[in-house]
């Protein structure tokens, strides 16, 4: 048996990563044949380029040569209009063995929600990032799983984090893709304006700018703040720079996208042992403890309490680290999770 993964982008994206490339190299450890093949083209449905031709012919060759017994798990695979057809096709007339998996409400999406709905109703097995995600799933399929986004522990807890609480400067960090969170970090702006006015003293880093106009207005434009926006890292540096934080931020506008998002920015910061503050939206429920694990945040006052918080109590900071630390190799690292993905492919 092989089980060959279809991502949608290349190894940069954080979903392709975590969810395609990783869970394959585990499965690979644990003596099951997984392969990645070349990420699907993001390309107009009336786009008629060479290349397009020459992939719609290497994926046809994929499925009709593969065996009976080969699995073929789909990483949100529904944008891509060739590849949709090809897996419809060869699931009804070669009656192909599908998993699909997904870390994000899609089917909220009006052009993309029937193609999604579809997907998860001919699928052996469906592999949802979040409770919400699964929830909905649930209605189309019976065989539905919770995997959540794992974080590759070790990689991100390889060395030792000590809480800097008490310096000169705390600095707060935020990391993942800022053109497409604009709206969530605009939850930051007055709480960094009255932290500015009351203390303590911070350094504001956010990792993933991608060069947006509008993130780096929305904190250059705030008066005496210090802030460091960068664009995108190499994936294998980014741990050691999240480690550089004291505090790592989530913060997410409570809507129904959020709601059905996972928890992975949270996940990351806690492997590194950082106290991690997040909004109470989605899965972030599921994941923090207030207070035990981490701190959640309701309103620009209680983001400001927290931080000040954290700052004044060195041993309260080093506990939740900790606790943050045990939280995701006891429940979020590929270590435990990965037998449950063995086990429902092997139950295929």
């Amino acid at each position: 048996m092989t089980v060959y993964f279809f991502v949608k982008q290349n190894i940069s994206s954080a979903t392709a990563r975590y969810r395609g490339y990783l869970v394959a190299e585990e499965l690979n450890k644990m003596g099951i044949k997984a392969i990645v093949c070349e990420p699907l083209g993001s390309r107009s449905a009336f786009s008629f380029k060479k290349d397009r031709f020459e992939e719609f012919i290497r994926n046809f060759k994929i499925l009709f040569f593969a065996k009976s017994e080969d699995i073929f798990y789909l990483v949100r695979t529904v944008y891509q209009l060739d590849f949709y057809i090809l897996v419809l096709f060869f699931k009804f007339f070669f009656k192909r063995k599908l998993v699909f998996d997904f870390d994000d409400p899609i089917f909220l999406r009006p052009n993309k929600r029937r193609r999604m709905t579809r997907l998860v109703k001919i699928s052996d097995a469906v592999m949802a990032g979040s409770h919400c995600l699964a929830d909905w799933a649930k209605k189309y399929n019976e065989n539905v799983c919770i995997f959540p986004t794992c974080v590759p522990f070790s990689t991100f807890a390889n060395s030792s984090h000590s809480v800097a609480i008490g310096k000169k400067e705390l600095v707060i960090g935020w990391a993942g893709l800022g053109n497409i969170h604009y709206e969530n970090l605009t939850i930051l702006k007055p709480v960094f304006e009255e932290l500015i006015k009351i203390g303590p003293p911070f350094k504001f880093v956010l990792l993933g700018a991608l060069k947006d106009k509008r993130v780096h207005k929305l904190f250059e434009e705030i008066s005496g703040l210090n802030v460091e926006i960068t664009d995108w890292k190499d994936p294998k540096e980014m741990p050691k720079v999240i480690r550089s934080f004291d505090i790592g931020v989530m913060p997410l506008v409570n809507n129904e996208w959020n709601c059905g998002k996972c928890a992975l920015k949270a996940l990351e910061y806690m492997a590194s042992g950082i106290v991690t503050i997040v909004s109470p939206v989605g899965e972030n429920n599921y994941v923090i403890k207030d207070g035990l694990n981490g701190f959640l945040a309701d309103s620009t006052e209680e983001w400001v309490n927290r931080i000040r918080q954290v700052y004044n109590n060195r041993d309260l900071a080093e506990r939740i680290g900790w606790a943050a630390q045990k939280t995701v190799k006891e429940k979020y690292s590929y270590e435990v999770n990965m037998p449950l993905v063995k086990s429902i492919i092997e139950g295929l």
